[in-house]
């Protein structure tokens, strides 16, 4: 490879670099699942900028291969910025021959780096390009893997019915358990689009033989082993079997493994243990899961309507719709897939708050939303009463909606849910939850009183008053009834 070393730093020199390209883009069109990382580092390294855009496909086709690289490293940012610089620079007059064949290349490139980091539409707008310049070319590599892109950025996206149309363009079966012919391709990027297609459908059946096909395409990955193990824990968290989701996923989240190829699966496995959490009672456990941890560009990964759950489970209204602020300040840049999720949040939030018309909006618009896109996964999490409470007033204010209303009534009921689920935690005031905290420290009410600079009577009253919301007798009991629902 030019004789440069990539542990170096140096940029190596265009005829090595070129070589390097070719042989990394040749990989890729074979399907291989497992590319040497030294090969990866040494593209990785250069700078596709010094070389002068009248040499077309050369520039092309190293543009590619270096996002290609930095994307199969787990370089994101990199990828993404260097695939935005080629959006900024379309147009460019290219005269030689084989210039389209480089230039599906590069869209099939820049395709992959978006739907790594999770920008969804950007990834479909360029796996669309790619697939136009491939079939005026009749590059049957490029078409399937264009279509391959589509199918996971529309997925991602929650456009599950576009994923399934791309799936079947790229020779799998409609039921999308991809028992279809064997293809000379990689296939796996269709998997992980009918992954999330069955995961949004609540398919567990589906999901496990995906599993199976994943592992099967090549057993000793690592990342075919990661998102066959992701596909397994949405099974068993579909089937409501809890415990054993969360120990599936935590191997995930958890686990040493470090390929960076598996950015967004590990999202969403992070997400999904968020979710097993919440749905077993434990909200501040997936508080701190999720402490820190940024969602995606586009909010593919949004973790903050997670944290709205988390919230909304605390009794704190407020800070869940302060948590999903940035994502309606995003509009119209915001996952399609995530938004209903985070508008269905805010619209219980709103409702406590005593905001009824607002509350009634937002959960309409996640309404239409769930209608068209067919998916379960945004009524994870949600109390279950007063999301029914909300649908029902939205089918009496609009009862030429009674048919729908009621299919999704039944979504909300086949959401899983811990059979131990503990009843609802009752909202405590900001000073209930400080005096809560006090008493489990150990602290007498004659301290709590003086650091509290109020008289002693004042903290009866308020401990009365919280044994009385808790329904309990006494200290011991309510710390003990607080930790039981995993208030601390």
């Amino acid at each position: 490879m030019g004789g440069e070393s990539s542990g170096t730093g140096v940029r190596p020199q265009l005829p090595g670099a070129v070589r390097a390209a070719d042989e990394l883009i040749e990989l890729v069109q074979r399907g291989a699942t497992r590319i040497p990382p030294l090969l990866l580092q040494h593209v990785a390294l250069f700078d596709p900028a010094s070389i002068p855009r009248s040499r077309g496909s050369v520039s092309r086709r190293m543009t590619a291969a270096v996002i290609i690289a930095s994307t199969r490293l787990g370089r994101l940012d990199d990828a993404v910025e260097q695939a935005r610089r080629e959006l900024r620079s379309v147009g460019a007059v290219l005269e030689e021959r084989d210039v389209e064949s480089a230039e599906a290349v590069l869209w099939s490139a820049i395709a992959e780096a978006f739907a790594s980091a999770g920008w969804s539409r950007e990834g479909a707008s360029s796996a669309l390009r790619a697939l136009d310049v491939a079939d005026r070319e009749a590059d049957a590599w490029i078409v399937h893997r264009g279509r391959a892109l589509l199918a996971v950025c529309r997925a991602m996206n929650g456009e599950y019915d576009g994923a399934e149309r791309a799936i079947r363009e790229g020779g799998m079966v409609a039921d999308l358990t991809g028992a279809g012919a064997e293809s000379t391709f990689n296939d796996y990027p269709f998997f992980l689009a009918a992954i999330l297609v069955a995961s949004a459908a609540f398919d567990s059946a589906r999901l496990r033989t995906l599993s199976e096909r994943v592992r099967s395409i090549d057993p000793e990955d690592e990342t075919m082993e990661v998102t066959a193990r992701a596909a397994e824990a949405m099974a068993l968290l579909v089937d409501g079997r809890l415990d054993q989701a969360a120990a599936a996923v935590a191997t995930i989240t958890h686990g040493t493994a470090g390929d960076q190829r598996q950015h967004m699966v590990r999202g969403f496995a992070l997400g999904m243990q968020a979710d097993i959490l919440l749905a077993r009672g434990d909200p501040r456990r997936a508080l701190r899961l999720l402490e820190g941890v940024p969602s995606t560009g586009s909010h593919s990964l949004c973790f903050d309507m997670q944290r709205a759950s988390a919230h909304l489970q605390l009794g704190q209204e407020r800070e869940a719709l302060a948590a999903t602020a940035g994502c309606i300040r995003l509009g119209a840049e915001h996952c399609l897939r995530t938004l209903p999720p985070l508008l269905l949040r805010r619209a219980i939030a709103l409702e406590r708050l005593g905001h009824e018309a607002r509350a009634d909006a937002s959960f309409a618009e996640a309404f239409h939303h769930i209608l068209s896109s067919g998916s379960a996964t945004p009524l994870l999490t949600l109390p279950h009463a007063e999301t029914l409470r909300l649908l029902h007033r939205l089918r009496e204010a609009n009862p030429d909606l009674a048919p729908q209303a009621a299919e999704i009534a039944s979504r909300v009921e086949a959401v899983p849910r811990d059979p131990a689920e503990p009843p609802s935690m009752p909202r405590l005031s900001p000073r209930e939850q400080v005096l809560a905290d006090r008493l489990r420290s150990g602290a007498t009410l004659t301290q709590i009183a003086q650091d509290g600079h109020v008289s002693i009577n004042t903290i009866k009253s308020q401990a009365r008053s919280l044994y009385a919301k808790l329904d309990v007798s006494g200290r011991d009991e309510a710390v003990s009834l607080l930790e039981r629902r995993g208030y601390f």
